[in-house]
């Protein structure tokens, strides 16, 4: 899973476009409404996109 910040500088969308080339089948989430660090930033939007990924809701 690669987990990248709407706000943030750090992963950038051709970053992820190449990512994603170089391991096929990755799941990519952008969370809304965070920067750099997502969990302090949005922990709501933190928790849901990783338990998204789990496939169990995360509280």
């Amino acid at each position: 899973m690669l987990m990248t910040a709407e706000r943030g500088d750090v992963v950038l969308d051709q970053d992820v476009q190449e990512i994603t080339t170089l391991i096929p089948g990755l799941t990519v989430t952008r969370v809304s409404d965070a920067g750099h660090m997502i969990p302090w930033d949005n922990e709501a939007g933190f928790y849901a996109a990783f338990g998204d990924f789990l496939g169990a809701r995360l509280d």
